[in-house]
């Protein structure tokens, strides 16, 4: 028998869901049978006799019915729809995912680097560098002032 096309690949987030009301438990070291929303799920242990050690078997049982393959996965889509909601994004937001998506690049340390987003008119923003500037040289005779009274109070 040679491998068929997969249809679909269920995570076990979904597992739950797609069971249904029906099992059949059989003896110890028998499978069981569990209904689900695609026909019937058979798994679990083997009681076979002279098994080697390191055989391994496995069995599959396929049934054609009134249902073909797409109409059931259909069927399993619109029972359980992913409720992903569709996200409407404001024209700022339309902006810096665009921008992000332009700009973004990967420097030596696999970090990545993003030109700052400038949205809008910046002419509102006026003549701001000197007071900048200045802010700046501020801050860093505040630093050097710490930094001299740390250490004045390390001498004590």
């Amino acid at each position: 028998m040679r491998p068929k096309e997969c249809d679909i690949i269920l995570g076990s987030d979904c597992f739950f869901e797609i069971l249904r009301s029906g099992k059949i438990v059989g003896s110890k070291n028998e499978p069981i049978a569990q209904r689900t929303m695609f026909g019937w799920v058979v798994a679990g242990k083997l009681n076979v006799q002279n098994k080697e050690p390191n055989e391994l078997y496995s069995h599959f049982l396929s049934t054609e019915n009134d249902l073909k393959t797409d109409s059931l996965l259909q069927r399993f889509w619109e029972t359980e729809e992913l409720s992903v909601k569709k996200q409407f994004l404001s024209d700022e937001e339309l902006f810096c995912e665009d921008h992000f998506q332009s700009t973004f690049k990967y420097n030596d340390q696999g970090r990545f680097i993003v030109k700052l987003p400038i949205y809008g008119d910046t002419s509102r923003l006026g003549n701001t560098k000197g007071i900048a500037t200045s802010r700046c040289l501020q801050w860093k005779k505040d630093l050097k002032s710490i930094r001299t009274l740390k250490d004045s109070i390390k001498i004590l």
